[in-house]
């Protein structure tokens, strides 16, 4: 029998929950978020390793190859553009989710507000302020201008001693995107779940069975004790 990922995850939900839970509606709604552009400008300092080997006796007296890197130093620029870096400015909702959710946007698909977008739906108001949005932003920037100076570096292995950045030609906008969310309780407990509603792309919340999970663990592990056996014969 194959499974497929859908009915793995169907093996850890509780039986009841279709029959049990409650669904407690399903809200239209605009999310707040910021988005922001910048041009920079990047001198680094670093090294650039190169792997090589070597063969060394071990304790043993045996001969080993052992790996060794060679360093040398490794310097440059490089001018990296940002566009529409996503920064969520809703605090209602959890930041790590709505990154999930909403990784990027394209720009191309906005479309200026009017009152009209806003029928039927909620929409909420800002609560991370604009600078504290581009602080967020910038260290995401930051994360990729690092991962772009190692590939600029090359070799094996990379290490960055120091990492001057100019910004400019900073640029922001304040957008809401629209998703779907429902909530729903089961036994006591509330569960949210949420739709992109220009991808689609749906996250959310689910209890566990603690039975149905010990029990997919404890044949996992027989599994695996059995396998043993069989390869230490």
């Amino acid at each position: 029998m194959r499974l497929n990922l859908r009915d793995l995850e169907a093996l850890f939900l509780p039986k009841t929950l279709k029959m049990l839970a409650q669904q407690q509606g399903l809200s239209g709604m605009y999310l707040p978020f910021w988005t922001f552009d910048a041009h920079t400008v990047n001198d680094y300092r670093g090294e650039r390793g190169t792997h090589y080997y070597e063969h060394e006796r071990d304790s043993d007296g045996d001969l080993e190859r052992v790996e060794k890197t060679r360093w040398e130093p490794a310097s440059g620029q490089m001018t990296i553009p940002f566009n529409d870096v996503l920064v969520a400015a809703s605090e209602a909702m959890d930041a790590e989710k709505l990154k999930r959710l909403w990784p990027r946007i394209w720009a191309g698909n906005l479309e200026p507000y009017s009152p009209a977008y806003l029928a039927g739906f909620k929409a909420q108001r800002y609560q991370v302020p604009l600078k504290q949005g581009f602080e967020i932003a910038q260290k995401r920037m930051e994360a990729s201008i690092r991962g772009l100076i190692n590939r600029d570096i090359g070799g094996d292995d990379q290490k960055i001693h120091e990492i001057s950045t100019v910004y400019s030609q900073e640029a922001f906008r304040y957008i809401l995107l629209s998703g779907w969310l429902m909530s729903y309780r089961y036994q006591g407990e509330t569960y949210q779940v949420m739709v992109n509603a220009q991808t689609g792309k749906v996250l959310g919340e689910r209890p566990l069975s603690i039975w149905k999970t010990l029990t997919v663990l404890a044949i996992a592990l027989a599994a695996f004790a059995a396998v043993v056996k069989f390869l230490v014969g």
